[in-house]
């Protein structure tokens, strides 16, 4: 009995979905509820002190600091690539809090309007990717993500969606096959005549995604995850 074998069990990292896939955690991933609501607190602060002549230069540099590390998170990267292959801003994409006069600018940095007086009186700002951790899909990027995966996972690939997403060898390929998508859905949505031969087109690129991710190396050579049975399927 006093000889006890010792195994140290490795969870993985916690995934950048939220649970319903609707939202992208971009920050405070392995936080609690609660560490997470200080956090936000503290940027929040960080954002309202006042900026003068003598502290610009270091309140610039702390706010591109939480740009970056918004920018390092893979699922905010698959979402910048599937703006860039559908040439849409990245505000098309993600759903930005409202206030009068329109949406906020794209978050590719913290706005200045961030920063101002009128954003603070009703405090929607907080909303924004930098301060809150949590970027908000949009039912356009959302509905094409989930079709995308299912058409990817109906023989060309056997990988979950957090796979498709953060895995580099699938990212953007994943993400092309996501433009492809809301292409071809406004291509189908336009009114204009004589869409035939892009919609041949997309459908060509569509067919060339799918090949191509077909021949990725599989995700199943990685090391079993112990809470699943062998023969159990481990993609959700």
């Amino acid at each position: 009995m006093n000889n006890w074998d010792i195994h140290e069990v490795h969870f993985p990292p916690s995934e950048g979905l939220t649970d319903n896939q609707t939202a992208v955690r971009v920050l405070d991933h392995d936080l609690s509820e609660d560490a997470r609501i200080g956090e936000v607190e503290e940027r929040k602060e960080m954002l309202e002190e006042p900026v003068n002549a003598d502290n610009v230069v270091e309140h610039f540099l702390r706010r591109q600091q939480l740009s970056e590390r918004v920018k390092a998170d893979p699922g905010y990267k698959f979402l910048m690539m599937v703006a860039a292959f559908s040439s849409r801003r990245i505000g098309k994409i993600i759903n930005l809090p409202r206030r009068r006069g329109g949406l906020y600018p794209d978050p590719e940095h913290i706005s200045e309007t961030a920063c101002e007086k009128e954003a603070k009186d009703d405090e929607q700002w907080i909303q924004q990717p930098e301060v809150s951790g949590l970027v908000q899909l949009s039912a356009s990027v959302y509905g094409h993500i989930k079709e995308a995966e299912m058409i990817a996972n109906n023989g060309f690939v056997c990988a979950s969606l957090k796979t498709l997403i953060e895995d580099p060898n699938y990212a953007q390929l994943f993400a092309r096959l996501v433009a492809c998508r809301m292409s071809i859905s406004s291509c189908l949505s336009a009114s204009r005549p004589m869409l035939d031969a892009t919609f041949r087109r997309l459908h060509q690129e569509q067919h060339m995604v799918l090949k191509a991710l077909h021949c990725r190396p599989s995700p199943r050579s990685r090391e079993h995850d112990w809470t699943r049975p062998v023969d159990a399927q481990w993609f959700k």
